[in-house]
């Protein structure tokens, strides 16, 4: 009796897991195709990668609008799914794509930033620029651009010229933010600032010699850099060094927000970084 009830046992436990999983998937595959959402035509690619390398191979040679055209012409739709370092998204194209999201910004849809640029940038406020543009004395300071590295970047060839105008931005950048003025400073600022693009456009992985985390240890140096101009600037302005007060870093010290508040330091020092960065690029 004990040999034969072992084996209706284990028929009995068997046919209940089964009856059990059957009913278990079966209510899964209900309730996910109750929640799945309508998505635009399109394909996520290779997992993790998605379509990064076609985008970023258009992106080197000057044509990434390429890649959104081939994709709206394949799929016949001015809106398609894809992947790109790491993250899933949407392309919405033409002038409709754009008013949909301008008119529903914080209703429909909401600012994302990809994990790679969330880890790179501080979350911090934007500073306070007051109303009626910049002072008489930032005004002038705007003349004072190096004319000379402009003249050489567009006589240059035009395979050479892009770098070369995005130095004179950042020249300018910096001595109008942050009042630098040294072209050695200036250029290692820009070894720093290359480094964090690199880690924007990346796969978001955080490892020793990856790309995101040489872009992390750059944006804090950065950052590091701002914050001992910031102390340096604060030093000034109690002295009233009005030589050292013509640049937009202070004005942000001394123009209060609609309540009355100033912002932070490390405050101050992100939204530098991203200024800097974002001018560059």
């Amino acid at each position: 009796m004990e040999f034969l009830s072992f084996p209706l046992l284990l028929c009995f436990v068997s046919f209940t897991s089964l009856l059990l999983y059957t009913l278990v998937k079966k209510n899964k595959s209900k309730t996910t195709n109750q929640e799945r959402p309508i998505l635009p035509p399109g394909r996520t690619g290779w997992p993790v990668i998605g379509e990064t390398l076609d985008y970023f191979s258009k992106f080197q040679n000057g044509v990434s609008e390429k890649f959104v055209v081939e994709r709206s012409n394949k799929y016949s739709s001015k809106v398609f799914k894809t992947s790109l370092i790491g993250q899933p998204m949407a392309f919405l194209c033409g002038p409709e794509g754009n008013k949909f999201l301008f008119s529903n910004e914080k209703k429909l849809v909401r600012v994302w930033y990809p994990i790679s640029l969330q880890k790179i940038f501080p979350e911090k406020d934007v500073p306070h620029f007051p109303q009626g543009g910049r002072p008489a004395e930032i005004r002038r300071n705007n003349g004072h651009a190096d004319e000379t590295a402009l003249g050489n970047g567009l006589e240059s060839r035009r395979s050479e010229r892009n770098p070369m105008v995005k130095k004179y931005i950042l020249t300018l950048a910096c001595r109008l933010i942050i009042g630098i003025d040294d072209p050695k400073k200036v250029e290692e600022l820009a070894t720093l600032i290359e480094r964090v693009e690199a880690g924007i456009f990346s796969v978001p992985v955080n490892l020793p010699g990856t790309a995101l985390n040489h872009a992390m240890k750059a944006a804090k140096e950065i950052i590091k850099d701002v914050l001992n101009i910031i102390k340096q600037r604060k030093t000034d302005i109690l002295d009233k060094d009005s030589a050292s007060m013509q640049d937009i870093l202070s004005l942000v010290f001394l123009t209060a927000d609609e309540n009355g508040s100033f912002l932070n330091e490390s405050d101050i020092a992100g939204s530098i970084l991203g200024l800097l960065v974002g001018g560059y690029s």
